[in-house]
């Protein structure tokens, strides 16, 4: 586990019996100087907040407001895109006009990125002073299940072998897609867990742990 901000560690997973079989420490390389490259036709500003709209490829103007601040990363299928806001909805709109289709309400903040998968979007949540994790149909954004699991909030899901993965309360939760049961949990590292971010290549999982994080750094 990391012993400050600038530090973070690395974990593999074996699939099959969840050894540990990879722990790196990770050390912060202090950023270069960058160089920018300037388009020879630069393109007319947008005068929008970039973190509270959803603005078309071709930066015309503003399809879709919601009431705060959006960290939310959306997930697409062939007609939807889906993604949340810190306005404590989760939202579906159609990807060629930007209206929207549905949206899940009641929510306290709704920071995950979302996972499509098998007719089902899966995200987390801050709701009713809790955390939680939803699994809701794609189509019409009725809750299909969700389940409370502590220090999920902020945390993005991903999909590997035909399970959700997520991380928790310093694990690494494997669930069902259909019913949201526990399948196995990995123990991730020591200390809390301030965020984690998951990854896989073929059979291995890696996750990337953040330790003893603020805000200011």
């Amino acid at each position: 586990a990391a012993k400050n901000a600038e530090y973070g560690s690395s974990v593999m997973i074996e699939v099959s019996d969840g050894e540990v079989i990879e722990d790196v420490e990770l050390r912060a390389i202090k950023p270069t100087e960058a160089s920018l490259n300037v388009s020879q036709r630069p393109q007319q500003p947008v005068d929008i907040a970039p973190t509270t709209n959803v603005i078309p490829a071709t930066a015309g103007g503003v399809i879709f407001t919601t009431k705060n601040k959006i960290f939310s990363t959306p997930c697409f299928d062939d007609t939807s895109m889906y993604f949340g806001a810190c306005d404590g909805n989760f939202y579906c709109l159609d990807k060629v006009n930007g209206k929207l289709k549905w949206k899940v309400e009641e929510l306290l903040r709704v920071d995950s990125s979302p996972a499509l998968y098998d007719g089902k979007v899966f995200f987390s949540s801050f709701a009713k002073e809790q955390n939680w994790f939803h699994a809701v149909e794609a189509k019409t954004g009725k809750m299909v299940w969700q389940k409370q699991i502590d220090r999920v909030g902020n945390m993005d899901p991903l999909i590997h072998d035909g399970k959700v993965l997520i991380a928790a309360n310093n694990q690494l939760l494997s669930l069902d897609p259909a019913t949201g049961s526990q399948i196995v949990a990995y123990p991730l590292c020591d200390g809390d867990a301030d965020s984690a971010i998951v990854v896989t290549q073929g059979s291995k999982i890696v996750v990337l742990v953040t330790t003893d994080y603020e805000a200011n750094d």
